[in-house]
């Protein structure tokens, strides 16, 4: 396609002279394509084209191919040629004739806040017998897109608009008290466009349309009967899942953006909203596409060109039950929750041919059945996490038992050579065989109990003095006296023992025994425990409580 500017000089290119003739002072020429049999015109304002919000007139030849498909995108390429030619224009309306500019084929709308996304609009008939009366741009009014009713049995006024639109009025529905001039003057921007720009400026005229907009505003408020707003968003189908018999949709279709799209224009800063945020429960139901196998495949097949490049992309229309509790403010950001009311995933932006449609009767079922798949593959991926952590400590055990046998004579031999009190605290904690420790000093035990007036952790070598379980005196060390749980056994006199615990005394000057509540307890066979300071024994012990299974 070859557009050509009006800066650029053509020879016997043009076509439909009259209408050139008759556009004069009234009109731009913005560009040509004799390719496309079409040619393009902006209407001017005060003498000027180049505005905020533009209309256009595309005349096509009879010929013109276009007519029968990709006028989208021929005016998606119009676009990026008034934009580099015009950087203020923001939004933009076209209209589409034949027949030498008599018969009006179809109106789009675009604007910088949609990447100049071309949307086909709603027209009124009677631009049908206006454009036959005139070959100008069109002026009549633009009717309103008002979104048609969803499955489900939504009425139309429950659906008043799309988008933020929808979202601002449902807002103010419930909170009409922080409306103020600036929200009235923001509807009047998006319900009488074309009023509003020409009284932007002028204060007086501008606080007219800003009262008609303000009893419009409310009279819309009195017809609304439901919380649902409509979405629609661009998404794409990833590869066909022949197992699920389905296409997914790339992108999550909860937890939305919508920016207030005049918020930084004509210093609406103080307007009461700048953006909604939104979280719809239900919403990824749509993104289940289900098809089976046989349509799937003529699905893509009609959408692969010569290149066997598929065109993956589709339209979904969301339409939400708003909880109109959940409103929180930000300072001009407002956060909403809403629930899935329905939706359909369409072909193609035109929103005029189903792919998959979930009706209102449908959600609870398949709300219910996707949560319960959701809490089963949570379900199953926590199984997984926790086997592979079990077997990432079964591999490092392992490591770990290997490293201690290859040091496993390193550490007999340190033993042999170490005092008994070393050797017995080996025996007694696991971590002392690599971090070598003694066992605790009575008299040194007891200076810390007094001084931090608490009880301390400590472990000792003992001989009874006495049988029981309560409050038994020892021979060794003396002036300590023992308190065991009945879980542990019976404190025999005479025997000796390996015991750890938690000592305190009474700090009262008179030195009276201290008391050890035993925690640990090994009772020995012989004198001083020398049976349990043998240095193999130590290890082998050392490995069991490290390495075996079950065991710590």
């Amino acid at each position: 396609m070859s557009f050509r500017l009006k800066s650029i000089i053509v020879t016997s290119c043009f076509f439909l002279l009259s209408s050139v003739a008759a556009y004069g002072a009234t009109s731009h020429r913005l560009a040509y394509s004799k390719k496309m049999g079409a040619d393009v015109f902006v209407n001017q304002v005060s003498g000027a084209w180049c505005q905020e919000a533009v209309e256009v007139q595309v005349n096509l030849e009879n010929s013109s191919h276009l007519l029968s498909g990709g006028l989208e995108s021929f005016l998606k390429k119009v676009c990026t040629v008034m934009q580099k030619d015009c950087g203020t224009v923001q939004n933009a309306r076209f209209d589409v004739y034949k027949d030498e500019g008599k018969t009006l084929v179809s109106s789009y709308s675009s604007s910088a806040q949609k990447a100049w996304a071309v949307l086909k609009t709603q027209t009124n008939p009677k631009d049908d017998k206006k454009a036959s009366e005139s070959s100008q741009v069109a002026t009549s009014k633009s009717v309103k897109n008002v979104p048609s009713e969803p499955s489900g049995g939504v009425s139309k006024k429950a659906v008043y608009g799309s988008g933020f639109e929808g979202l601002f009025v449902n807002y103010f529905r419930f909170n009409s008290d922080q409306i103020n001039r600036n929200d009235y003057q923001w509807w009047a921007r998006d319900r009488f466009g074309k009023d509003y720009r020409k009284v932007r400026r002028q204060e007086f005229k501008l606080n007219s349309l800003i009262e008609k907009a303000k009893s419009d505003f409310t009279k819309t408020l009195g017809e609304w009967d439901k919380n649902i707003v409509t979405l629609v968003v661009k998404s794409s189908i990833g590869n066909y899942d022949f197992d699920q018999r389905q296409f997914k949709l790339q992108s999550s279709l909860n937890g939305w953006n919508l920016q207030n799209p005049y918020y930084y224009d004509d210093n609406f800063y103080r307007t009461t909203v700048g953006r909604f945020t939104l979280d719809i429960d239900g919403a990824d139901l749509l993104r289940d596409v289900m098809m089976e196998p046989s349509l799937a495949e003529k699905f893509i097949a009609k959408r692969t060109d010569k290149w066997n490049r598929v065109n993956r992309t589709v339209y979904v229309k969301i339409n939400f039950e708003i909880d109109h509790s959940s409103y929180s403010r930000d300072g001009n950001d407002i956060s909403v929750k809403g629930k899935l009311h329905s939706g359909t995933v369409y072909n193609s932006q035109k929103l005029s041919a189903e792919i998959f449609t979930v009706e209102n009767s449908q959600v609870e079922t398949l709300l219910a059945e996707m949560k319960a798949r959701q809490e089963a593959a949570k379900k199953v991926e926590q199984e997984r996490i926790e086997k592979e952590r079990i077997a990432a400590e079964a591999r490092q055990k392992e490591q770990a038992k290997r490293r201690f046998l290859a040091q496993k004579e390193v550490y007999i031999a340190r033993l042999k050579d170490s005092p008994l009190s070393i050797r017995l605290a080996s025996y007694l904690y696991e971590r002392a065989l690599v971090r070598p420790r003694r066992l605790d000093n009575l008299a040194d035990a007891r200076a810390v109990a007094a001084i931090n007036g608490r009880p301390v952790e400590v472990g000792m070598l003992v001989q009874a003095d006495e049988s029981g379980h309560q409050d038994v005196e020892t021979r060794w060390p003396g002036l300590l006296n023992l308190n065991v749980s009945d879980e542990l056994p019976e404190l025999e006199s005479s025997d000796w023992y390996l015991v750890d615990g938690f000592l305190s005394v009474e700090n009262n000057g008179k030195l009276e025994p201290a008391q050890l509540n035993v925690t640990h307890l090994h009772a020995c066979q012989q004198d001083m425990c020398t049976d349990l300071a043998s240095p193999e024994l130590i290890v082998d012990r050392y490995m069991k409580m490290k390495f075996s299974e079950g065991e710590k």
